[in-house]
Order: structure tokens, then C-alpha cells, then sequence
């Protein structure tokens, strides 16, 4: 049979309805009563696989939701790369630009005998 009808049918009603939904580390206090007749263990059974069920759909959800993070982080990444590189691909050609004009301009300078850096000679 489908284990939600019979879930339905020994619960009193859909999954989780008028129950709450507990966190794992809290399933033992749906145990804490001893049972007193198989169908009430049956019970206790069956409330514990409607949580585990429950527990198990709210671990996929998560799991999704982290991994759309993932690939949105991912995504993020490679366009922040790529920016990056246009930006550094910038610098680096106008600092061979730079480089390029400094080092005419050292030529120029330094084709003096005294240097660029040498004091003007007293009259």
C-alpha cells in the first residue's frame, strides 16, 4: 500500500497535521511514554517515520538551496575573475606604456655628459 495513506490512517490525518514537526535530536520525546498495547508502539512507529520523512524532505530542500548558493557563488567567482583580468590586463599594458615612455626619456636625459642628477657647474 502507499505508506502516506497509512500514515493517514494510523496518525488521524496528513503529515504533521496537528503534530509539530521536531528536530532530530527531539524525536525521543515522541518514545517517552511506555506504550501500552502494540497499536500504540504502532503509533510511536509511525509518528517516527512521519518525522523521518519529514526530516529527510527539509534535508533536500537545504541541500538544493546550498547548492543553487554554490553555483551562484561559482558563477560570481568566475565573473569577478573575469573582471579582474580586464582590469589587470588594463594595468599591466599601461604600465608597459609607461615603461616604454620613462625609458625614452632616460635615454634623452642621461645622453648628457654631467647625468641627469649632476649639479650645474659654478661659473
Amino acid at each position: 500500500d502507499n505508506i502516506f495513506e497509512e500514515l493517514t490512517t494510523r496518525l488521524g490525518g496528513r503529515l504533521l497535521e496537528g503534530r509539530p514537526a521536531l528536530n532530530q535530536k527531539d524525536w525521543s520525546a515522541v518514545a517517552e511514554d511506555t506504550p501500552g498495547s502494540w497499536a500504540d508502539l504502532q503509533v510511536i512507529a509511525y509518528r517516527l517515520i512521519e518525522l523521518a520523512i519529514f526530516q529527510t524532505h527539509k534535508d533536500a530542500k537545504d541541500y538544493a538551496a546550498a547548492l543553487e548558493g554554490t553555483r551562484r557563488t561559482a558563477e560570481a567567482d568566475e565573473a569577478l575573475a573575469a573582471e579582474l583580468e580586464g582590469v589587470v590586463g588594463k594595468s599591466s599594458s599601461s604600465k608597459k606604456k609607461s615603461k616604454k615612455s620613462k625609458g625614452g626619456a632616460k635615454a634623452s636625459s642621461s645622453s648628457s655628459p654631467a647625468g641627469p642628477s649632476a649639479p650645474a657647474a659654478a661659473p
